[in-house]
């Protein structure tokens, strides 16, 4: 089985506010839910180098996990494939403004690893809260 590959896209947010991503995760093959029972899901955000466009070797910024056990991502049903994650302004308000990258990179529990997407975060300064 295969994951499809997700074109990049910039998500934008302000910094300090919440941003709820949810994605769901299908076959290449026969677009029907992969089951993400009892896989392993990590978030990572890092800096994008303005001058190259990309992560380097940046220290992660953010990185979340599904094994925590106050985790901020979840599963709708695991046989759904959806996954739900959420930034809550504790994780991004002290995040600099500008270019980022993040990826979520599944870990299946026959070992299989895939990072179905990884897209840019552009972060605006927060007018109301300034840091």
């Amino acid at each position: 089985m295969s994951l499809p590959a997700v074109t990049p896209q910039e998500v934008k947010m302000s910094r300090g506010d919440t941003l709820e991503l949810r994605i769901q995760i299908l076959a290449a093959s026969t677009e029907a839910p992969v089951d993400l029972t009892n896989a392993v899901i990590n978030f990572t955000l890092k800096s994008v180098d303005p001058f190259s466009k990309t992560v380097g070797v940046n220290p992660a910024l953010l990185t979340l996990s599904s094994e925590d056990m106050a985790s901020q991502i979840t599963l709708d049903a695991p046989t759904t494939g959806v996954i739900n994650i959420d930034l809550v302004p504790a994780n991004t308000q002290f995040l600099t403004p500008g270019f980022h990258r993040f990826d979520v990179e599944i870990t299946l529990t026959d070992g299989r690893v895939f990072t179905p997407l990884v897209k840019d975060l552009y972060i605006s300064e927060d007018i109301t809260r300034p840091v």
